[in-house]
């Protein structure tokens, strides 16, 4: 769980460091008497202290937190996080992390696989991707959202040749939401340009690094506060100039109205409504249930602003969390089916960045030489240690 070698150079019984694994053992035998006798009486072929035995329970044991981890999601809608990354031995590694809200309404972003891979082109993603759902059967049905790396992934993928891949990413680029977002990245990145450069200095001067981190903040806060309008009239003028579908904005982007800030004043039934109608969730609500919905959200906004335990709510997560807590998930099945099908979705791959983080501590230059299964057994175990630390031995 710590991320340790378990072999030593040497396991034999007169060498003086035998690795983690034997030594640590050996210090238990010592603590406590009854596992020392354990230890000397065994048979030599009898110890469960080789190599083969040591990746056996890392398996056993990683087996046990990814079944956890499915058990969690259940029939739940989930997300995947991928990212990719090279390894201290110069090899090509994949990472996959599943985001969904657990029954409890808490969201969680859970790692599950990595493996090697050859490429890091379209086709290969997918049959990867595809391989892991079938080996701990996830339902393709109940994907909702998938989030890469893009400037990677994208790069290499246009550089393998996939011209399939082409007409697709030629579709998303001529999309509103394409430029929405590369626009927006223009703005951000320009802001903190200053602050990230100095950052990245050897002899950083931490009193104006904070000061360009409150600088860099007042900027950014000033997009949103007075020159929202500015911005978006530039993204919607390019969209029209060059023959990009603008969105309805007044119907489109209305996740905000299940937001539970200040007393749920933002709440609106008919563009919530619209939201699973015609936009996002349409696949995720039968008709029968989306004329279901308008009742309830009717009843729903009387009932939890009269509820003490909805008050003062900041981010819709709690609410989510609320729902669950007060059992008004239940009474409200629907709504609380979309603000968990809202909370899934991906909004970004910094789970999939810690968990290549893990991989630098475990596969360090002296372990460089890692089979794929264990490393991707130590890198479980070690990232979801509060499943593995769960588990009754």
């Amino acid at each position: 769980m710590q991320g340790c070698g378990f072999r030593g150079h040497d396991e034999s019984v007169d060498y003086k460091n035998r690795g983690n694994y034997i030594e640590l053992i050996n210090l238990l035998g010592r603590m406590n008497p009854k596992i020392g006798s354990i230890l000397e009486k065994a048979a030599k072929n009898a110890k469960c202290t080789s190599t083969e035995i040591q990746r056996e329970i890392l398996k056993i044991i990683t087996g046990i937190v990814r079944d956890k981890i499915r058990e969690e999601i259940g029939e739940t809608k989930f997300c995947i996080l991928v990212d990719e990354a090279i390894d201290e031995s110069n090899k090509e590694q994949m990472a996959i992390n599943l985001r969904y809200v657990d029954r409890d309404g808490f969201i969680r972003e859970r790692f599950f696989e990595v493996f090697h891979i050859k490429n890091t082109s379209a086709l290969t993603l997918k049959k990867e991707i595809c391989n892991v759902f079938n080996q701990y059967h996830l339902l393709i049905e109940n994907l909702r959202g998938q989030g890469y790396d893009g400037a990677n992934l994208v790069d290499k993928g246009l550089n393998s040749n996939i011209r399939g891949d082409a007409k697709g990413l030629y579709l998303d680029i001529k999309s509103f939401d394409f430029v929405f977002v590369l626009f927006l990245m223009h703005e951000v990145l320009g802001i903190s340009e200053n602050l990230c450069q100095t950052l990245q200095k050897n002899d950083i001067d931490i009193l104006n690094a904070m000061n360009l981190v409150s600088t860099t903040r007042i900027n950014l806060q000033q997009i949103r506060d007075g020159r929202w309008e500015e911005f978006l009239w530039s993204v919607i003028k390019f969209c029209e100039s060059n023959d990009i579908g603008v969105p309805d904005f007044d119907d489109c982007y209305t996740r905000v109205m299940l937001s539970p800030v200040d007393g749920f004043r933002s709440f609106s039934l008919c563009d919530i409504c619209s939201l699973v109608d015609k936009y996002f969730y349409y696949h995720d609500f039968s008709q029968e249930e989306k004329e279901d919905l308008m009742r309830e959200l009717y009843r729903y906004k009387f009932d939890v602003l009269r509820h003490g335990q909805f008050q003062n709510l900041d981010f819709l997560h709690h609410l989510c969390q609320t729902l669950a807590r007060t059992m008004k998930s239940v009474i409200y099945p629907l709504i609380d089916r979309l603000v968990r099908l809202v909370l899934t979705l991906p909004v970004s791959t910094a789970t999939t960045e810690r968990a290549f983080s893990g991989m630098k501590l475990i596969e360090t230059p002296l372990r460089n030489k890692m089979e794929n299964d264990l490393l991707a057994n130590t890198m479980v175990v070690y990232i979801e240690r509060d499943i593995a630390l769960g588990i009754d031995t």
